[in-house]
């Protein structure tokens, strides 16, 4: 995983690039190293697969890292989401603001993914179905789209970002 740091004032903004695997381990050590900050913004957008030795070293690291500072998630990709939905200690009590949502092309099999924002407890905007670039069809909202938002708002809610309802 490689990753790349930019610090205004009290928070760091740290856009992570590649996979979450044997080798991640090696890149939050020097996160952890690098960060003088009280505040972290991860920006996931760049993450792709993810392994369970990746797993395992992520949860360990941020064991340690969430003394040290507090995290936020945004951009998160589809197989980070479904990961955290899977692993509730792979993201413990720290907030995802973004996450990618995937629209599917039935015609050419297609896939686009969309960004869905949510602030409060509350999805800013749904995007609308794009069209396909290869065959203009509408596409169909990936079917766990709902147990994603739910996923995110109930999380918000246990940071303290948003009202249980």
């Amino acid at each position: 995983m490689q990753f790349r740091l930019v610090t205004k004032g009290d928070c760091t903004h740290i856009e992570l690039s590649g996979h979450i695997d044997e080798d991640v381990k090696h890149a939050l050590r020097d996160i952890e190293a690098a960060v003088k900050t009280p505040s972290v913004v991860f920006d996931c957008a760049g993450i792709g697969k993810i392994n369970s030795i990746g797993i395992k070293d992520w949860i360990l690291a941020f064991d340690r890292l969430d003394k040290r500072f507090a995290s936020t998630y945004v951009r998160c990709t589809t197989a980070f989401v479904d990961m955290a939905t899977m692993v509730p200690s792979f993201t413990k009590l720290r907030p995802i603001l973004s996450f990618a949502t995937a629209f599917l092309c039935d015609t050419c099999q297609r896939e686009k993914a969309a960004l869905i924002e949510v602030a409060n407890g509350v999805v800013a905007a749904m995007p609308k179905a794009p069209a396909c670039d290869k065959c203009g069809a509408v596409m169909m909202q990936d079917d766990d789209l709902p147990s994603d938002i739910d996923f995110v708002v109930k999380l918000q809610q246990k940071c303290g970002l948003a009202k249980a309802v």
